[in-house]
């Protein structure tokens, strides 16, 4: 029984999820940009290949070893519940199998643009519930519609460079895939 279970786990995916691991938690603890993280984009790929099980999982366990090492805040545990939503989106639309097994120009251009749209769409979705989140948890704005606003309105400039880091990140995973 063991022997058909090691020949049925693909060494590839598991070298992938296990180097993932390593770089989420390495990137995190290294001198770099604020918000300019290849979590999210590392996520989607993972998933689309992996599954989204394997590809959140793979994720969460980097943010969370690169934590022993860093200063978090115990509620920011609960923006990791976010990534769910990225990893669903890439197992759902992105067709990892289907891009390798047709490896055409016209599936090469809809899995970018997809997986290109799934990365948009997370990155305002964080951008709105990581501030919502900030506004409701801490105590930096008053809680009202002016300092929702206001909280926003401060957090512009880092979703400029989170979104920056995710389309640079998203190119150099969808020229990764493409040599899988």
């Amino acid at each position: 029984m063991l022997n058909n279970i090691l020949k049925s786990l693909d060494i590839k995916k598991i070298i992938l999820f296990l180097s993932s691991v390593a770089i989420i938690s390495y990137y995190r603890v290294i001198p770099h940009p604020a918000n300019f993280s290849p979590a999210l984009s590392m996520l989607i790929f993972l998933s689309s290949i992996l599954g989204n099980k394997a590809g959140y999982s793979a994720i969460v366990l980097g943010l969370l070893l690169s934590d022993l090492s860093l200063e978090t805040e115990e509620h920011q545990y609960f923006l990791y519940l976010f990534y769910a939503l990225p990893a669903l989106l890439s197992s759902r639309f992105l067709n990892f199998n289907l891009l390798m097994n047709n490896f055409s120009k016209i599936e090469i251009t809809k899995y970018a643009r997809s997986s290109t749209n799934i990365v948009l769409t997370s990155s305002l979705l964080f951008f709105v519930f990581s501030n919502l989140f900030v506004f409701l948890t801490g105590n930096l704005y008053t809680i009202n519609f002016g300092g929702l606003i206001l909280c926003y309105y401060m957090a512009l400039p880092f979703f400029k460079v989170s979104l920056i880091g995710d389309l640079v990140f998203t190119s150099i995973f969808l020229t990764a895939v493409m040599g899988y």
